[in-house]
């Protein structure tokens, strides 16, 4: 189990931050790390320009079309770091999103973050939430609590309709994070889980006693836990959608107490 002091110092190490570290710490292969380097390489050559032209940026689209998924998270960060300031950048993350690889428009929408233009996450997000890949449909209802979505509202509770039962848990959970901040939910076993979005903008659940909520109170709980302390990982941590800015991940974890 592995205790975290900063969360953003944490991420520091995600490819969003550091790229060229990523890419030597995780691609053995010569051939993949030549990709994913040659993506870092544009980046760094187009960041500062004002104009860029589609072909500018075939070396970055290369890597996030890799079957690796390594080579392709780091395109992605790439990617989405130029769409802040690019329309032309916006137009290819569409012209991704109609791929027929389902991980392709799965990683489009993963990696998304709030600062890009408001109608573009709308309408990525919500061809998302209706797209025939499951797994794509659920990064969009994640991607609608991170971004802070709540008009797509309507289109997360229809996957209640849509979804498989072993699915249904995390749907409710993104409809109540949407709805009302927070979602709490029991295990199998009866245990009292709570999922919130702390003041750091990470999703996480956190196993608590029922004797704790009759004493204090949901709703004290809940504004406790939403502030950021050390805590403990019971797993890796899975980023579920990009947010570099907003610095969005899913974890389950036990508070430092």
């Amino acid at each position: 189990m592995a205790q975290i002091d900063n969360p953003r110092e944490f991420f520091a190490n995600l490819p969003a931050f550091n790229p060229r570290k990523w890419v030597e710490g995780k691609i053995k292969d010569p051939v993949k790390k030549e990709i994913a380097m040659g993506a870092v390489d544009a980046f760094e050559n187009l960041i500062a320009r004002e104009n860029i032209k589609i072909e500018d940026l075939a070396p970055i689209l290369k890597a996030v079309q890799d079957k690796s998924r390594v080579v392709a998270d780091v395109g992605a960060w790439r990617l989405l770091d130029l769409a802040e300031n690019h329309k032309i950048v916006l137009d290819a993350l569409r012209s991704l999103f109609t791929s027929k690889k389902a991980s392709e428009r799965w990683r489009v929408i993963a990696y998304l973050r709030s600062t890009l233009p408001r109608d573009f996450l709308i309408d990525i997000v919500s061809k998302g939430l209706t797209d025939k890949s499951s797994a794509v449909r659920l990064i969009a209802a994640d991607a609608c609590v991170g971004i802070g979505l709540k008009e797509l509202l309507p289109l997360v509770e229809n996957l209640l309709f849509i979804e498989r039962d072993v699915n249904l848990q995390d749907v409710k959970s993104y409809i109540g994070l949407l709805k009302d901040g927070h979602h709490l939910h029991y295990s199998s076993n009866g245990h009292p889980l709570l999922t919130i979005k702390d003041a750091w903008g990470v999703v996480k659940t956190i196993f608590l006693k029922q004797e704790r909520i009759d004493k204090e109170g949901l709703e004290t709980i809940i504004e406790k836990e939403k502030i950021v302390d050390n805590f403990y990982l019971t797993k890796s941590i899975q980023p579920t959608a990009t947010l570099s800015g907003d610095f969005f991940v899913r974890i389950i974890c036990f508070p430092k107490r």
